[in-house]
């Protein structure tokens, strides 16, 4: 060991920087000249512990590092208040990295070059408030100046390792002084490789008074007075005197911060009982209490755990120097109590401990997660930002690489969204591509529910925020949703549940926008079952029904149609579901052989009740609505006047329609209704429209409809034909449906409007075999009906017809007795 002499007063004093030049340490040593010199400089910062009595403190330390002894001197310069250290035979450019200096504590730096005899360093302190140790180690030979403020103390116990506290007694700065000087001394070896000079506050004997001041000073956090434990029963009552459960703190933090356990919770009816059993056991050794408390913790029940540490903690610390569980659950315990300061601590202990440990790698992301409670609590979103920088540096391993990701989530997103996020944190971050991919892979990693709760969310929001809904997100969300339930997974899975539903609604508006109806039936039929309530919204059910039927898949069609019309609110929308349900129906009918009377009965039933939707929807909407949808669904009215005796609904709602619009319009080619105009048929709209009211008479009739049946006809008269004489079957309809009418009317007793039936079938039929004769018994009834000049009228035209004179000839005659 080389050589060590001292020369002014001892160490304690160095630190007031009040005395005469000749008051100065200087530690000389023989050492071989240097090859090489390294400088580092590294600066420690303090944290600030909770408590309000304490206030933090800088340090940092140079160190000069030689691969040889080299032979130094140190003293103290009053004047300038600063020290100086002086290198034999050292060269100034060997020096090269003392550009770098922290200015928190040290003014100024000056390298003076002595010839040849060495290099002189001046360290001029800031202030008065500016203290240094100087320490020598060896292995490599290293010159240590550990600058440091006047209010700085140690945060850990020399002795333990383990984080110090404050105390509340108050003392002056000379009882300290002398405390540390009676306690610690001068020189304290930690081993035969190093000697350290270091002020440290130590816990005073039992024997004596606290001696140390409230705001800078620290002791060990071990209970002040006995626990009063001394038996298994003692342990019991003090156990069952304490709250069950977890620190109520932890619900105030970000939700990716909460209890991390290293076994698995324990949970049943058996807790009391067990913890009875194993009091006895655990009073055995300091070993098995620390044991106990760790069960005590996986029961999750934090405050009792924590008073069995402390005892421990009392008496035998130094159990935690091989238990590196035993202080990770301590530190957790802590945290959860929100002693920041004291988790902290527990921590920093545990790194240095155990720093093989996996554990050790946990706790430098709590240590993290402290810096971001405080931001979060302080709510400066810039600060959270900033963490993301720090995560690098983290151990990633199976039990950190699913927590490391889930922060590079919450802290690498925008810092808008970040400032939306605190201090709640009600929404779950949207994180691109890059992210999730992480998220993604280190999901395998994850160590709890909560975990994988979280980075599932994540996901999830991921996957509907970046993509159209497809079966891949269906198949997660209803793993998601299925697996993920109860008030623990609020808000988050409420939220995504409404996103799921959007993403979904918009994806299937979309599709049937875009006619495309087999994405439609897919994802329909990949929903899973937690979305199956979505099936009963009208848009989603209408979606699924229009691709079933679009798809010629009626039977499929006919459940989701009646789901769109029971949840319909808007009478439009309800005459849209009733009349497709009822015209799948009818598709359906038409393509299955049905068997057996009762499945006949049951589909002829809903067919029946449809139908009748159909007509009490269609009586309750207003005139612009009724035209709009007529106007939609007409192809299909027709098609069922002509096909389907069980539907009452379409002849009616055609006639009602028709009906408007011929009532003061002639239904010519050119003037014709704009609905029937846009028909698809080939057809004239004239020739289309005799056909159609044929039908409309024919259809009412079957249904013993007789008023319905000859209001249709009666539209026939309000057609005007002339343009159509080269359709003769149209014609001969037109001719052969409106004399049914004139003698219906006759029959009725209406002989005017039979004779005014007749007169037209004549007048307007030009080419009619018939028309004489029509003409001639129009002309009676109109005559019979007292209308004489009408009468008149069509005599004379029915005298003139050159194509039955039998007809003509009486028509003659009855013209010469009326003249």
């Amino acid at each position: 060991m080389p050589h060590l002499i001292w020369h002014g007063p001892c160490l304690s004093t160095l630190y007031n920087s009040h005395f005469h030049d000749d008051r100065f340490i200087r530690m000389r040593y023989s050492i071989r000249r240097a090859q090489i010199i390294q400088f580092l400089v590294m600066r420690l910062l303090v944290l600030t512990p909770v408590s309000s009595h304490l206030v933090a403190a800088e340090r940092y330390e140079a160190v000069f590092a030689f691969p040889e002894e080299r032979e130094f001197n140190i003293s103290y310069e009053p004047k300038d208040n600063a020290v100086v250290a002086e290198f034999k035979n050292t060269h100034p450019s060997e020096l090269q990295s003392l550009e770098t200096y922290d200015e928190t504590l040290i003014r100024r730096v000056l390298i003076k070059d002595l010839g040849g005899q060495g290099t002189e360093v001046k360290f001029i302190l800031r202030d008065e408030k500016s203290k240094v140790i100087v320490k020598r180690e060896n292995e490599p030979f290293r010159v240590i100046l550990d600058f440091f403020e006047a209010g700085y103390r140690e945060k850990t116990d020399p002795v333990t390792g383990l984080p110090l506290v404050s105390t509340p007694e108050k003392t002056s700065d000379n009882q300290l002084s002398q405390a540390v000087s009676n306690q610690s001394g001068a020189l304290n070896p930690l081993n035969a490789e190093s000697q350290t000079f270091q002020l440290r506050a130590q816990v005073a004997p039992k024997t004596a008074s606290p001696v140390f001041p409230a705001a800078n000073t620290h002791k060990l956090m071990i209970p002040g007075k006995d626990s009063g434990i001394k038996t298994a029963e003692d342990l019991l009552s003090k156990i069952q005197s304490l709250p069950e459960g977890p620190g109520n703190t932890w619900k105030t933090f970000p939700p990716y911060i909460y209890r991390l356990q290293t076994s698995e919770l324990k949970a049943g009816k058996n807790y009391d009982a067990w913890v009875k059993q194993n009091s006895t056991q655990a009073m055995s050794s300091h070993e098995a209490m620390a044991n106990y408390a760790g069960q005590l913790f996986d029961f999750g029940h934090e405050s009792r755990a924590l008073v069995v540490y402390q005892k421990v903690l009392a008496e035998n610390p130094t159990v935690f120097d091989k238990n590196a569980d035993a202080l990770w659950k301590l530190a957790e315990i802590q945290l959860g109590q929100g002693n920041f300061s004291l988790a902290q601590g527990y921590y920093e202990a545990l790194q240095q401990k155990h720093p093989d440990s996996p554990l050790a790698g946990l706790a430098a992301l709590r240590r993290l997660d402290l810096k971001a409670i405080k931001a979060n609590l302080a709510e400066k979103p810039d600060d959270i930002a900033a963490l993301k920088n720090e995560l690098p540096a983290l151990p990633r391993t199976v039990g950190t690489k699913a927590h490391i990701a889930l922060r590079e989530a919450y802290w690498g997103v925008p810092k808008d969204q970040i400032k939306a996020m605190v201090p709640d944190y009600q929404s779950v971050p949207k994180v691109d591509a890059e992210i999730a991919a992480r998220i993604q892979d280190a999901r395998v990693n994850s160590d709890s529910p909560r975990t994988s709760f979280l980075m599932d969310s994540i996901l999830f929001s991921q996957k509907i925020e970046s993509n159209a809904w497809n079966s891949e997100t269906a198949t997660f969300a209803g793993s998601y949703l299925e697996r993920y339930h109860g008030k623990a997974t609020e808000p988050y899975r409420s939220q995504l549940l409404a996103k799921s539903e959007a993403s979904l609604l918009k994806t299937i508006d979309q599709s049937l926008q875009n006619q495309q109806f087999t994405e439609i039936a897919s994802i329909i039929e990949s929903l899973p079952k937690s979305l199956d309530e979505l099936k009963n919204r009208s848009n989603v059910s209408w979606a699924a029904a229009e691709a079933y039927r679009r798809l010629q898949q009626p039977n499929a069609a006919i459940p989701y149609y009646e789901k769109a019309l029971a949840s319909a609110q808007l009478k439009p929308n309800q005459f849209r579901a009733a009349f497709w349900l009822e015209q799948s129906l009818i598709q359906n009918q038409g393509m299955l052989s049905v068997k057996g009377q009762d499945q006949k009965q049951s589909l002829n039933s809903k067919l029946t009740s449809a139908d009748q939707k159909v007509w009490d929807v269609w009586k309750s909407m207003k005139d612009e609505e009724k035209r709009k949808a007529f106007a939609e669904v007409q192809p299909e009215l027709e098609d069922n006047v002509k096909t389907s005796i069980r539907v009452k609904s379409s002849p009616k709602i055609l006639l009602e329609i028709l009906g408007q619009d011929l009532a003061t319009t002639v239904g010519t080619a050119s003037n014709s209704t704009k609905t029937v105009n846009e028909s698809t048929t080939t057809q004239s709209p004239s020739v289309k429209m005799i056909y159609l009211l044929s039908d409309l008479g024919k259809r009412f009739k079957e249904q013993g409809a007789a008023a319905d049946a000859k209001k249709a006809r009666s539209l026939l008269r309000k057609l005007d034909i002339k343009t159509l004489q080269a359709d003769k079957d149209a014609l001969a309809i037109w001719t052969t449906e409106l004399q049914k009418l004139a003698e219906e009317y006759r029959e009725g007793n209406d002989y005017l409007e039979a004779g005014r039936i007749y007169a037209l079938t004549g007048k307007s039929n030009n080419q009619w075999e018939g028309r004489a004769e029509a003409l001639y018994k129009g002309g009676l009834l109109l005559f019979r009906s007292g209308r004489k000049d009408e009468a008149m009228a069509a005599f004379t035209e029915a005298a003139s017809d050159g194509n039955n004179a039998l007809y003509a000839e009486l028509a003659k005659k009855r013209l010469e007795q009326l003249k």
